[in-house]
């Protein structure tokens, strides 16, 4: 998580950017917002992994983790929170529960 948070700090390397490399500040702000593009969508494709392995699965939640791209439970986590309003282990108890028509998208 912390990455995440260092590559949206990317907008303070902006001035720099346009002093040292001579990039117009429209090109330092589409590279910062290419980055945070690509960030995001990573993690929400791993966050689509972890889903589907806590549906079809029995794994314990660390190997959810390891399967799923991310480097820890603590990391694994708020990436529910923030996409899903969920931790993995609610998400996994309300699948379960209800069955898949009734899945957090």
């Amino acid at each position: 998580m912390a990455l995440g948070f260092t590559r949206f700090a990317y907008a303070l390397l902006l001035p720099p950017m346009h002093q040292e490399l001579h990039w117009s500040y429209a090109q330092a702000g589409s590279m910062n917002t290419a980055n945070a593009l690509g960030y995001l969508l990573g993690v929400g494709a791993r966050v689509e992994h972890a889903k589907n392995l806590l549906e079809t699965g029995d794994q314990p939640l660390d190997v959810v983790v390891r399967r799923s791209g991310f480097g820890s439970p603590e990391t694994l986590r708020p990436a529910f929170l923030l996409e899903l309003g969920v931790p993995p282990a609610a998400y996994r108890a309300r699948f379960r529960t209800t069955g898949a028509s009734h899945r957090l998208a």
